[in-house]
């Protein structure tokens, strides 16, 4: 059984560098490059309100993402550029893609992410979702499998579901909102 967990179960954990055995920083945050799907950067701080700076270690440099702790390869890996300096299209799972309306690839209104699962590998396995706008088992389990993903925009996630739902039974909520809501709520995303 592969273990997952949400990224915000994360929050607080150590950050340990495994051949010394010393606590070098403190989890706050993911990046996830939204082309590979893949974790690009462990945030360790992301300043204070008066100064917004951001200090991190490269994802390819944790070994295990693991339950009470994160292990990590060396001692002098933390990037403290002021500034982010990675790619700009990666994104804080708590920042940026917490919120994030989900949107089927027929158009339809899925979802907004809550959250993402990882495993003990740094692997993204599932989104957690709220605000579930369809019925069936998606809507019983709030939970998308990372595979589903058509995209992940800075303003919304393209998902591919199969014909008719995850098991070809859900069906759209009736919803009362206009689409200008759905608009709106994207804007504020």
């Amino acid at each position: 059984m592969v273990l997952t967990r949400l990224t915000h179960a994360m929050k607080g954990l150590p950050v340990i560098d495994m051949k010394e055995g010393r606590k070098i920083a403190t989890f706050e945050d993911v990046m996830i490059d939204p082309k590979t799907l893949k974790p690009a950067a462990l945030i360790t701080s992301k300043g204070n309100l008066l100064k917004h700076e951001l200090k991190w270690i490269p994802g390819k440099n944790v070994k295990v993402w693991g339950q009470d702790a994160i292990l990590v390869d060396g001692l002098d890996l933390i990037q403290d550029d002021g500034e982010f300096s990675g790619p700009k299209t990666w994104m804080s799972v708590w920042d940026e893609v917490k919120g994030r309306t989900v949107i089927s690839m027929e158009g339809t209104r899925i979802a907004q992410i809550a959250d993402m699962f990882m495993d003990e590998a740094g692997n993204f396995v599932a989104y957690d979702l709220a605000q579930v706008h369809i019925e069936g088992p998606l809507a019983e389990t709030k939970r998308l499998d990372i595979g589903a993903t058509h995209s992940l925009g800075h303003d919304v996630l393209i998902v591919e579901l199969p014909e008719g739902g995850q098991d070809g039974s859900q069906e759209i909520v009736e919803q009362e909102e206009k689409p200008e809501a759905v608009a709106e709520e994207m804007q504020h995303a």
